[in-house]
């Protein structure tokens, strides 16, 4: 079985985790409001995805994400 698409779910707060995704070339698909209740406040939540085909497609310099067999060039990172 080949996987179609990846999702990527972070906290609005969580830049870092959205700079990954970004950097990933990731596409932002929405912002589900209130998702989760931590630290006394309700925190949006922003949903990146890829599809295999367009990983393919889209090789950047210092990131590229490999379906089905997950690899980040970038920070050197290989399953």
């Amino acid at each position: 079985m080949e996987l179609k698409k990846i999702y990527i779910n972070c906290s609005t707060l969580n830049r870092k985790s959205q700079a990954i995704a970004e950097r990933l070339n990731f596409i932002r698909e929405e912002i589900i409001k209130d998702k989760e209740f931590l630290y006394d406040l309700y925190n949006d939540h922003i949903i990146y995805s890829i599809t295999h085909k367009e990983q393919e497609s889209c090789v950047t310099s210092d990131a590229q994400v490999e379906v089905g067999n997950i690899s980040c060039l970038g920070d050197k990172v290989s399953k």
